[in-house]
């Protein structure tokens, strides 16, 4: 007879198996009824290399598409991952959903933050499946052994809609819906890992991250994929060996190392270990690592993740507070961990110290107010200029100027320019941000630099583009400079005359482009008179207008805006002008186009009349056939209703107001137009917004929909502005724009209008 003590210890098994039962039935009733609602004649199906793998093993997943039905469905190639901002393409659904979780569930990669790689459809059927290679692990992490089921739902397949579509029309702009397809259902058992085997898998990832980084994208992959075989073993020891390899770079495999210490399950075990690392004299700490630790110390600190954001609007309140708690304490902590890192620099090895400070850089470079350290750590990069990357030396001069330009650094910047440093294969020099930052610091020494450079006989050390920066409209003195270069045969310096070059010398350079245009047509070259053609229109405008109409007859001397670009409103003159409206009407786009260019950024006020009429002319070409200009044949066009609309709305001879917008708005023809004119009317809406933005190279106003970088054009703009016009100034977020803003008020008021404070 059994006894009634066994019944209480065989009643929690039976709830237990039931549960498991219960669960599973509902997995495949959930999944029975997805395939039922799927089309009929698409397939998807998913296959691992093998059925059993240890815990933490990295585990590859093909998926296949298909479609019976010809023609009638496409396929999102995009290749995106967990650091791209398309997860909504695949959902993995496993079972016992309770022994598993998504490892960025809470976590800023939750989401996706990238874009997907490649593009475009591709035409799915039966006798070639479209396949896309995932690793399980980024969703799905398992929590402990056992056996467990898994199907994928993807979104990426679309049928097409309407018929009679051409194949490049299928992979690009084809009418299409989404459809959702479903896997089948993949079995797989999830072992024990032997403690020899994590401990090997470690020392040969970490011999790959070890080793030196090759230039191949096969090398690139392979130390990818050794960063996510330590990641998805989440133990104390592969965590350490992440936090010890955290690259500086913000990248997708940056993002892979990363995560993989913020999803860790060991997270208070490796708060310590991070701590001890950011001071460790031959740990090179990176931006990305003092952001990992903050944030990991924030989960620490606050006992985890945030859970998900709940409906009720009494939860949604505490949750945004926790949020807005959260942030402040991440700010706190970057900053405790940054300060302990310069505490740490004079025992930090020099190579570790050298990454170190450029990371304490990008620390400052985001924070809203100047660290008290910050200037020591930019004067220590100063003095040891020459010992730093070709990347830091350019990040320096460029993107860091404003970090640099009130320290005593221009004895560093003589010094680099009589004793350049050779920059390694593949870098250019850094010669011409050295001489801009002399001219910009020391006007006089560095015109001194930038005219010997223009007269050295064998050819000038920095581009011409930084040789132009000299206010002077022409420089006669170089004349004899030009003919001296011309005489010697060989390429013509085509930026550097029409720049500088006056009508004194223009038969001379009429002579050897004829000359040199000869050599080419007998070498069969294809070749454009840009930019001399707009230094001949300047000074013999029937010369330069029969070689500009000669040029258009070519197909590849179409794009006369791109080809001013190289010099601006140096290369503007009354013949281009009268040429360029009428070009307006050329029954050639990108002549069109080019033309639209020219008058938008340097026309007079007689350009907006044409501007106007050509805007009509384009739209009421388009009226009723919109589609078109969605379709890869319509790109140009597109192109051609940008330039319109750019030239017209930020002209700098004129300004049009909110009226003026809304008429642009009503001429729009395709969704970006009026994407674009929406946002400007928003800015230009009484009172007209005004926003000072400081950027790397000094400070940017932007005033409705045109931005100034100069006092003068700002005071030139404004003046357009019907007198009295109110003007509302956005908040200054910078100790830069907070300095620039009395500038931008006194203007204002100057120029006879009123600043309106908003509420």
């Amino acid at each position: 007879m059994m006894s009634r003590h066994r019944y209480p210890r065989i009643l929690p098994l039976m709830v237990l198996l039931a549960s498991v039962v219960c669960a599973q039935d509902t997995f495949s009733a959930q999944w029975e009824a997805l395939r039922r609602a799927q089309p009929a004649n698409t397939g998807l199906r998913i296959a691992a290399p093998k059925a059993v793998f240890y815990l933490g093993e990295t585990i590859p997943l093909s998926l296949s598409f298909t479609a019976n039905e010809p023609r009638a469905f496409v396929v999102d190639t995009r290749l995106e991952d967990r650091a791209g901002r398309m997860n909504y393409m695949e959902e993995f659904r496993a079972d016992p959903l309770a022994m598993t979780e998504d490892p960025l569930r809470g976590l800023p990669g939750e989401i996706g933050g990238m874009g997907g790689i490649g593009g475009g459809n591709t035409i799915l059927s039966a006798e070639k499946p479209f396949t896309v290679e995932r690793i399980l692990n980024k969703w799905v992490r398992f929590r402990a052994p056992g056996t467990y089921r898994l199907y994928v739902l993807s979104r990426r397949v679309r049928r097409v809609t309407g018929t009679g579509h051409t194949d490049q029309e299928l992979r690009l702009f084809a009418a299409s819906k989404p459809v959702v397809v479903v896997s089948n259902i993949l079995t797989l058992e999830i072992v024990a890992a032997p403690p020899e085997w994590v401990s090997g898998q470690i020392a040969a990832a970490t011999a790959i991250l070890d080793s030196p980084a090759g230039n191949d994208s096969e090398s690139g992959r392979a130390r990818l994929r050794a960063g996510l075989r330590i990641r998805f073993l989440n133990t104390v020891e592969s965590g350490t060996a992440l936090a010890k390899r955290l690259p500086a770079v913000n990248s997708v495999d940056a993002f892979e190392l990363h995560s993989g210490i913020l999803d860790s399950a060991h997270r208070a075990e490796l708060l310590p270990v991070m701590e001890r690392l950011l001071t460790a004299p031959e740990q090179a700490i990176s931006e990305r690592f003092l952001s990992t630790l903050a944030q990991l110390a924030v989960l620490v600190e606050s006992g985890g993740v945030q859970p998900p954001y709940p409906e009720d609007e009494s939860g949604r309140r505490a949750w945004q507070a926790e949020s807005r708690r959260r942030a402040a304490l991440m700010a706190e902590k970057r900053d405790r961990f940054a300060s302990a890192l310069v505490r740490s620099l004079p025992d930090k090895e020099p190579a570790a110290s050298v990454l170190s400070r450029d990371a304490l850089l990008s620390v400052a470079e985001r924070s809203e107010s100047r660290p008290a350290w910050l200037s020591g750590v930019v004067e220590s990069l100063i003095a040891d200029f020459r010992a730093l990357s070709t990347r830091m030396q350019m990040n320096l001069l460029d993107s860091r100027w404003s970090l640099l330009r009130n320290l005593d650094v221009l004895p560093l910047l003589n010094t680099l320019y009589e004793s350049p440093p050779q920059p390694p294969s593949g870098y250019p020099s850094i010669n011409d941000l050295v001489l801009k930052r002399i001219y910009e610091l020391d006007p006089a020494r560095g015109r001194q630099l930038i005219l010997q450079e223009l007269r050295r006989k064998d050819g000038a050390r920095v581009s011409a583009i930084t040789l132009m920066i000299l206010p002077d409209e022409s420089l006669p003195e170089l004349n004899e400079v030009f003919a001296a270069q011309l005489a010697r045969g060989g390429p013509l310096p085509g930026q550097l005359l029409t720049r500088y070059a006056t009508g004194e010398i223009v038969k001379q350079v009429e002579a050897a482009y004829l000359a040199f245009d000869a050599g080419l047509h007998r070498q069969k070259l294809p070749h454009c008179p840009y930019p001399l053609v707009f230094y001949f229109l300047k000074f013999d405008p029937e010369f330069g207008e029969r070689e500009l109409r000669k040029a258009f007859a070519t197909r590849h001397c179409y794009d006369m805006g791109r080809a001013f670009d190289s010099v601006g409103r140096y290369a503007m003159s009354p013949a281009l002008e009268r040429l360029a409206i009428e070009y307006l009407m050329s029954p050639i786009v990108p002549v069109k186009r080019g033309a639209a260019e020219v008058l938008g950024k340097y026309g007079s006020v007689a350009a907006e009349k044409p501007l106007w009429e050509t805007m009509e002319y384009f739209r009421s070409w388009w009226k009723d056939r919109e589609d078109g200009l969605r379709k890869p044949a319509g790109m140009e066009n597109v192109f051609l209703e940008r330039a319109l609309q750019t030239a017209s709305a930020q002209a700098g001879a004129w300004v049009l107001g909110e009226a003026e917008l809304r008429r642009l708005l009503a001429l729009c023809s395709s969704g970006e137009c009026r994407a674009r004119a929406e946002e400007w009317l928003r800015d230009a809406r009484s009172p007209t917004r005004v926003e000072i933005v400081p950027t790397y190279d000094g400070i940017r106003v932007n005033v409705a929909q045109y931005t100034m970088t100069e006092d003068r054009d700002l005071s030139a703009k404004l003046a357009q502005f019907p007198a009295g016009t109110a003007f509302r100034i956005a908040e200054a977020r910078s100790e830069e724009a907070r300095q620039v803003r009395q500038r931008v008020e006194a203007a204002i008021r100057d120029a006879g209008h009123v600043i309106v404070q908003q509420p």
